[in-house]
């Protein structure tokens, strides 16, 4: 499925239930605030911004870590969220 600008907003991204979804982080009208939305809702969506000028790609997913102490968050960076 090919999304189109204007994005649609998170309430009907989420009706579609995607596992993935792919955009064009050098358009305009990519809304990060909408995507982040989503993310928050939907824990198992993986959002990959892809840029074709440049080659990269930027990856963003939902989880959550309850970080009590200052070391919990340390952990939380060093070695992410999988320990």
């Amino acid at each position: 499925m090919s999304l189109a600008a204007p994005l649609p907003s998170a309430t009907e991204l989420r009706l579609l239930s995607p596992d993935v979804i792919f955009f064009d982080t050098g358009s305009a009208e990519a809304s990060l605030n909408t995507l982040f939305a989503l993310l928050q809702d939907c824990p198992d969506l993986l959002v990959v911004g892809a840029n074709p000028e440049n080659a990269q790609l930027h990856l963003w997913s939902s989880g959550r870590f309850d970080a009590v102490t200052s070391a919990d968050l340390l952990r939380l960076i060093v070695y992410g969220p999988h320990v």
